[in-house]
């Protein structure tokens, strides 16, 4: 177990410790990993193979993680849990970057810097099989690329934490034109996209 970092059979965390990576040879054996308040900026590729029996991951709060990208998830028959809130998240790029997340049913995505969530990020089992998805406090940008989340969220205001509540937390960032619109509030038709 690294310097400041706290491991026994099943947990193995990181909380505080100045981490600027991930680190090495994490256990195989362990079910939750916890890393935050660290400076951790990506997440490399193949760092968490082997890591199978996996169900909850947090890299919450002061990582400075930017963006996702396809197989960064990959191999997680087990995960049920991802919250990566309050980080530096600005994209999910890449074909179904949670799509082999096939036990997932807690996403949290929340106080990020995402603008725009992209449906081919999305494998259509993980909207189906979410429970909770939270991207509330995300400076969305309202054109035309988030008409498809606009639909599926006003469809699935029950997987949404904080959605269509009187609380402002899924609100247009831009354009200027539609800044302070709640999603929920928001017209975007098929015609004008």
């Amino acid at each position: 177990c690294p310097a400041k970092c706290s491991c026994d059979q099943e947990i193995f965390e990181c909380l505080g410790s100045g981490l600027k990576r991930i680190p090495p040879n994490i256990p195989n054996f362990i079910r939750f990993l916890g890393i935050g308040f660290d400076s951790i900026t990506r997440i490399p590729n193949n760092t968490f193979i082997g890591l199978v029996n996996l169900v909850g991951m947090h890299f919450v709060e002061d990582n400075l993680i930017v963006d996702l990208k396809q197989n960064d998830f990959e191999g997680f028959e087990k995960l049920e849990e991802l919250n990566l809130a309050e980080n530096s998240l600005k994209k999910i790029e890449g074909d179904h970057v949670f799509g082999g997340l096939n036990s997932l049913k807690k996403l949290s995505l929340q106080s990020n810097m995402i603008s725009t969530v992209n449906i081919s990020s999305f494998a259509e089992h993980t909207l189906r099989n979410i429970v909770e998805l939270d991207l509330s406090g995300n400076p969305f940008e309202c054109t035309c690329e988030l008409f498809w989340f606009v639909n599926w969220a006003n469809e699935n205001k029950h997987k949404l934490s904080f959605y269509g509540r009187t609380l402002r937390k899924y609100i247009c960032n831009s354009p200027n034109s539609k800044k302070g619109t709640r999603l929920e509030d928001l017209k975007l038709s098929p015609e004008e996209c």
